[in-house]
């Protein structure tokens, strides 16, 4: 926790877990259990492959939360999604990690003419692996490096400015966000709050962003939202609608700084 306290258990963390423990055969059941100082949390993995992604996802009777590992063969069913959804979208949002099984979508997107925003987390270090994502985006999402530490905001934003994107969302957790462009450059404080669970904040600021897109915002305004969105989701456990009221208050009194 921020405050140097052990946290008694994390999302994102027991994910990473239990996709290490499946990867390296230490367990041989589909669904297995973790321990944890906040109790119990079950695992559980679909498909029988050796190489995945692992969302959460909450049991609708006891309401107790799964860590679920998504194999290639579920992600292959994007391939062939309906998107005549599209057809009344202001924009479109794709995460690295379904590529290349969202491209069919993103390239349908592009060519409605409709704004694309890709999460790329932290593979900007593996740019060449995501180029192809990258070329197609109109905006992308970037996360620090949670591993090594050596992450250059600024020369990232840049380079991928330079590769085509028009605005690049760099989010920092407690530091906000910082918003990068040709045409303008600034950072947006985050708000002080009571952390309890940080899981599905960069989901949240995504939306935020483009929910500000979509109601004609400047990026200013989309990004205040987004960071008081991210931030105050942070104070309750699992992503929750939250009043728009409320949010704009905390947006509003953001600090943001032009660099």
């Amino acid at each position: 926790n921020p405050d140097g306290s052990t946290a008694e258990k994390s999302g994102n963390g027991l994910r990473i877990f239990a996709r290490f423990l499946w990867d390296q055969k230490h367990v041989n059941l589909s669904q297995f259990k973790i321990m944890t100082s906040g109790g119990s949390v079950t695992a559980l993995v679909e498909g029988r492959v050796s190489r995945g992604y692992v969302k959460r996802k909450k049991d609708p009777q006891d309401g107790r939360r799964t860590a679920l590992l998504l194999t290639h063969k579920g992600r292959e069913t994007l391939q062939e999604a309906d998107t005549a959804i599209m057809k009344n979208a202001k924009c479109v949002y794709a995460d690295w990690y379904d590529y290349p099984y969202n491209l069919p979508a993103i390239k349908d997107a592009v060519n409605q003419g409709l704004p694309v925003l890709i999460n790329i987390e932290d593979q900007y270090l593996n740019s060449h692996s995501i180029s192809e994502l990258v070329a197609l985006a109109t905006w992308v999402q970037c996360t620090p490096d949670q591993t090594t530490n050596t992450h250059k905001k600024y020369e990232t934003c840049e380079k991928l400015l330079g590769q085509g994107v028009e605005g690049i969302i760099f989010t920092g957790s407690e530091d906000g966000c910082l918003w990068k462009s040709n045409l303008d450059s600034f950072s947006v404080q985050a708000p002080s709050i009571d952390l309890i669970d940080a899981n599905g904040a960069g989901a949240v600021l995504s939306a935020g962003f483009l929910f500000g897109h979509s109601q004609g915002w400047d990026m200013e305004s989309s990004c205040r939202f987004a960071v008081a969105a991210a931030s105050k989701q942070c104070e309750l456990v699992s992503p929750s609608a939250l009043p728009l009221e409320a949010l704009h208050e905390v947006a509003k009194d953001l600090v943001v700084s032009r660099c």
